[in-house]
């Protein structure tokens, strides 16, 4: 059994512990296990500095600060262990002094490995090399470092790093240990000898490997300095997040000032991290592989979350090499180089924007500053974000809720009922009363309430109270809300809990009105805070009743029926008892209650994966919504319905023209929607009630009446709930649709089918004038091109001007302001062509079908819809408004006057910017013929733009 300090501290000077060896012996014998460790912990190896301050400083504080509700520490280091202590300690620093005959030199290079100057390691046989093998080896959990100014001669390079790969941890920085063993392993193999050289050689791979993977939580610091630049904080809350342990740790004060700290990696530590990225993307498309043949869907999804990670980070170090090789080449005052640099990365990076996803992914990470640093970084960090605009503005009103917001909110205001709400037995752990946060559609806690295995957006619980749940499946997660205490619940006698306290009646074993530790599975209960408010379960959110102090949970409420402003309901209210002997009371600080959550279905996720097929995988894709699955995996499902939508979507990619895809539009969305397994109104929901469904002023069975049944189907199954609630029993059932709920459920579809036709254009029709798009490298950095873009519109428009104009207008609408850094111009193009073509019935026609309005040459008005708009201005001084949706207004000659209205539109025109507010001018310069409104516009404030 390993020794503690103190019991270290009374061998030393005993038989078998004097001298060199025997106090050798004395430090492999000591506990290198952390005192006061949670199971499991983080272990944090660090060395060095960090930004110039201590390492060991900062470890320090990242572990002090990691203590969880039982007060063992989730975060430990080296200076938590017995060892540490005695290594520490005067009397043992003595013992080895006289062991040595008081030779310094001698003293320092078996404590630690110094040299005669005590400044340079020389050897990894030190006792603090033996103690921190101990440590590293000993790990059971994650391992995490900071370490990124490791020199080669260091413990963690020279000791730690092989005995922490050789240890029992699961992952090393988020990377799995077994893979970087596996590398380590393979790069020694790769030499036929095995010299001092390749072997630093490997070693230095496995250092800057190790401390490339920290690097994004080592920046999730923020150090503070004192006005003598001295080391006076940390905030550690957010490292610790980015660490996978939510909910601990500190920030700075309000009133100090901190900063994430800066850390340069060289390029031989970039080139090493490229090696051995490639040699972890092998690894992890062979445990996908083996995943896929095995059927195991989890297994696969982790697989494609690292691959994908791994790809972000290859490319992230890749743009670095490209960054020092420019600034190099700059700094010599070769700029035709260094531009040539930048441009062939320009040129293979934005190929057809098919990096648009990627360049956002990289544009957002934490690591760019790291990696684009000096003039060529600024300007591929200005690439990144153009080509990142451009992909994510493209077909995203879906993404960003617009249209999302406005085909729920009208379906719901046409059957002005509220979508059920979910009741879990919460308790207010804090005692300052029950608190919880209403649906936030752009950032939306999903959970499956009801098992069904499709998360749905809800209202949901603060993080300073506790959900009641039971982990019934043993996976240590709360899965669905079959594992919390409500209508979800399942009842051992069979059928579903009527509300939270009736499923915490159940657990009432011995029937003494209270659930404590008399009863079968009081000890398998357990309390959820969702620190991070995920919706989703972690081992540190999840604690017993007894370490929160409850040991009763009483089983009588009395009836509430409380309304909240956010849209959820305190319903039942009850009480439980604390450890000390105090009780919940009842009222607005009520300690327990069935409270019931706002939910919103249209927002959801399933949480099964479909494996698309290869027919589906070069097909467009979409987001569902409801019950319906994305567009790809619901085209893959093995079923009828979803063969007839892979046939369609292939059909739709594959037409060249806007009429052509607005024919397919209906009966794509219809064999979409068909794909979801969920009941409508007209499709069994009412199933055992005798069915009368009404549309006012529609004759039952016609063809008008059908459609309507069609349409109601799809809006069903998106919306993820059926018009009126099916009420419970058999009785019979009359469904009406009267004529106002008609307009709501036509805007609601009509939303839809805009949408969808959004989302679905940019990656079809206008995918080949996408591809044209191009970067260039100049006197002012990376530009969008869109040269081969007008080329390819005015040949259209000149070959067959119908489908031209319907190609022109959707790529306007499309990308919308995403087109800012270019001198792209659509108005000219447009105009162009309206001067050169007669307004013909057929051109007239089409520009009506592409949803362009043009004034005619007598100046006026013109205003918009609600939807996307592109507003061509005449001759003259025209007001133009674009009204709701994303807009696209266009001045031509004369002085226009632009209002884009609430939507994020684009205004085009010259001279200045008139901002609006409240009846008062205020002119504003305005250098650029192009704005921008940003969404701007309120009912008080309008932005306009003066041609």
């Amino acid at each position: 059994m390993a020794l503690t300090y103190q019991d270290a501290l009374s061998k030393i000077g005993t038989d078998g512990y004097t001298g060199v060896d025997g106090l050798r012996r004395l430090v492999n014998e000591t506990s290198a296990i952390a005192i006061n460790a949670a199971p499991d912990a983080t272990l944090l190896l660090y060395s060095k500095d960090v930004d110039g301050v201590d390492a060991w400083r900062i470890a320090d504080t990242v572990s002090n600060g990691s203590v969880d509700t039982d007060g063992l520490k989730r975060v430990v280091t080296m200076a938590d262990t017995a060892v540490a202590e005695l290594l520490d300690d005067p009397n043992f620093k003595r013992a080895l002094f006289e062991a040595v005959g008081e030779n310094t030199q001698t003293y320092n290079l078996i404590l630690d490995g110094r040299d005669v100057t005590g400044n340079l390691r020389v050897s990894n046989t030190s006792f603090w090399d033996d103690a921190s093998r101990n440590l590293a080896s000993s790990a059971t959990g994650n391992i995490v470092t900071m370490a990124e100014n490791a020199g080669m001669d260091s413990v963690f390079v020279q000791s730690e790093i092989d005995a922490a790969l050789n240890s029992q941890a699961r992952t090393i920085n988020g990377m799995l240990r077994e893979d970087l063993l596996r590398m380590r392993n393979d790069l020694l193999a790769g030499s036929s000898t095995m010299t001092d050289a390749h072997v630093d050689y490997v070693n230095r791979i496995m250092r800057d490997t190790i401390n490339t993977g920290s690097l994004e939580q080592t920046r999730a610091l923020t150090l503070a300095l004192d006005s003598g630049g001295n080391f006076a904080g940390v905030g550690t809350k957010a490292y610790l997040d980015r660490i996978g342990l939510s909910g601990l740790g500190s920030d700075l004060p309000f009133d100090v000032t901190g900063h994430p700290p800066m850390i340069a990696q060289s390029r031989e530590a970039i080139s090493n991290s490229q090696i051995a990225n490639d040699y972890l993307k092998q690894y992890g498309q062979e445990r996908f592989a083996l995943a896929e043949a095995s059927g195991d869907a989890t297994k696969m999804v982790d697989a494609g979350r690292w691959l994908s990670k791994l790809g972000v980070m290859g490319d992230l170090l890749f743009i670095g090499l490209v960054a020092r090789d420019a600034n190099a080449a700059y700094a010599e005052g070769d700029t035709a180089r260094g531009n040539q640099i930048v441009g062939d990365w320009a040129l293979e990076f934005s190929g057809g924007l098919a990096g648009g996803v990627l360049a956002a992914k990289l544009a957002a990470s934490a690591l760019a500053p790291l990696y684009l640093t000096g003039p060529a970084g600024a300007a591929i960090a200005g690439g990144l974000t153009l080509i990142a605009g451009i992909a994510g503005g493209i077909g995203g009103e879906f993404a960003v809720h617009r249209v999302a917001d406005a085909i729920a909110s009208m379906f719901g205001s046409a059957t002005n009922v509220r979508p059920p709400n979910r009741d879990p037995l919460t308790l207010d752990l804090d005692n300052d009363g029950l608190e919880t946060i209403g649906i936030t559609p752009t950032a939306p806690i999903l959970f499956d309430h009801d098992g069904d295995a499709i998360k749905t957006t809800t209202g949901w619980i603060k993080s300073d109270d506790a959900l009641l749940v039971l982990d019934r499946n043993g996976n240590g997660l709360m899965d669905n809300g079959c594992e919390l205490f409500g209508d979800a619940t399942d009842l051992y006698t069979g059928g579903k809990a009527a509300d939270s306290f009736a499923a915490l009646a159940q657990e009432d074993t011995n029937r003494d009105g209270k659930v404590d530790a008399l009863d079968a599975r009081f000890a398998d209960l357990r309390l959820w805070r969702d620190l991070n408010q995920d919706g989703l379960s972690q081992a540190n959110e999840l604690s017993t009743l007894e370490a929160q102090g409850v040991v009763a949970l009483n089983v009588a409420n009395t009836s509430h029926a409380q309304l909240l402003a956010n849209g959820n309901r305190i319903a039942d209210l009850g009480s439980f008892v604390r450890s000390d002997g105090t009780g919940g009371t009842l009222g607005d600080t009520a300690q327990m209650a069935d409270i019931d959550l706002a939910s919103n279905p249209f927002y959801s996720q399933f949480t099964d994966t479909v494996a698309l097929t290869e027919a589906t995988q070069g097909l467009p894709d979409m987001a569902g919504a409801g019950m319906v699955r994305s567009l790809r995996q619901a085209a893959s499902l093995a079923t009828p319905e979803g063969a007839a939508l892979a046939v369609l979507l292939g059909q739709y990619a594959q037409a060249t023209t806007r009429s052509e895809q607005q024919a397919l539009l209906d009966p794509l969305l219809a064999a979409w929607a068909a794909t979801s397994p969920m009941v409508t109104t007209f499709d069994g929901a009412y199933a055992g009630h005798p069915l009368t469904v009404n549309v006012e002023g529609v004759a039952t069975g016609s063809a008008a009446y059908q459609a309507w049944a069609a349409k109601l189907d799809i809006l069903e199954r998106f919306n993820g709930r059926t018009f009126n609630v099916v009420p419970a029993g058999n009785g019979a059932v009359s469904v009406t649709l009267l004529t106002g709920a008609q307009l709501l459920l036509g805007q609601s579809y009509d939303s839809l089918k805009q949408s969808v036709y959004a989302g679905l254009v940019a990656q079809t029709r206008l995918q080949p004038l996408l591809d044209k798009v191009q970067l260039t490298v100049g006197a002012v950095g990376i530009t969008l091109d869109l040269s081969e873009v007008e080329a390819a519109l005015v040949a259209g428009l000149n070959a067959d001007p119908v489908n031209g104009l319907a190609d022109l207008a959707d790529f306007t609408r499309a990308t919308g302001s995403m087109l800012a850094g270019s001198e792209w111009n659509p108005a000219r193009l447009l105009g162009e062509f309206l001067d050169s073509h007669a307004l013909t019935p057929q051109i007239s026609a089409a520009l009506h079908d592409a949803g362009i309005v043009v004034k005619g040459v007598t100046p006026g008005t013109a205003t918009g819809t609600g939807f996307a708009d592109v507003i061509v201005g005449a001759a003259g001084n025209d007001v133009i408004a674009g009204g709701e949706g994303d807009d696209v207004l266009l001045g031509r000659e004369g002085g226009d006057t632009l209002s884009g209205g609430a939507g994020n539109d684009a205004l085009v025109g010259e001279a200045m910017l008139v901002r609006v507010i409240r009846g008062t001018f205020m002119p504003v310069p305005f250098a650029s013929r192009r704005w921008w409104d940003g969404g701007l516009d309120c009912a008080n404030e309008i932005w306009s733009v003066v041609a």
